[in-house]
């Protein structure tokens, strides 16, 4: 059994050091929350909470899980970091790749990312993407992803995503895990 830290709604300036007592600890790994931006006013329901509002205050820390990663994976040495959950239909595929290839390659391979779909339609409104559909998106773009993860060229032709003969590097050694 490999037993995770949360490190979810921990303050950016504290997350890399509590990984280093993770790790000493013996923990296989930690991992991290995600959101983009915390509304002030939010109407979706926190699908979490019998009264539908997200227990987390307004001035949560959601730092950028891939940056976050990095960082933490250059101050230890075996510990594994995972996305616990990162709202991928919120971004676009090309963005989440790099970001995931790079922190995977900073890493050394340790990086896993747990993809979640989000429920907080105003996360969607603003970054331009489709709250309606984001479950059949997001299979298309794990696909993708796990296609761009890999060396050489890639091409994909999908429902939502036509992608020409492209390289995208880095890339990691292996594709890092992916949990839904």
């Amino acid at each position: 059994m490999k037993i995770f830290q949360s490190l979810a709604r921990t303050p950016t300036e504290e997350l890399v050091e509590l990984a280093r007592v993770a790790e000493d600890l013996g923990f296989a790994g930690v991992s991290l929350s995600d959101h983009l931006v915390r509304p002030v006013s939010i109407s979706s329901s926190y699908p979490y909470s019998a009264d539908g509002l997200m227990a987390a205050a307004p001035e949560t820390h959601y730092p950028d899980v891939w940056v976050a990663a990095a960082a933490i994976a250059q101050a230890t040495t075996r510990l594994n970091i995972l996305s616990s959950v990162y709202i991928l239909p919120v971004r676009d595929p090309f963005t989440a790749a790099k970001a995931l290839a790079t922190a995977a390659v900073l890493s050394g391979d340790r990086v896993m990312i747990g993809v979640g779909l989000g429920w907080m339609r105003e996360e969607f409104e603003l970054t331009g993407q489709a709250f309606e559909g984001r479950g059949a998106r997001t299979d298309e773009m794990l696909t993708l992803i796990e296609k761009l993860l890999r060396p050489g060229p890639v091409e994909h032709q999908g429902r939502f995503y036509t992608v020409p003969p492209l390289h995208m590097a880095p890339t990691p050694r292996r594709v890092p895990p992916i949990l839904v």
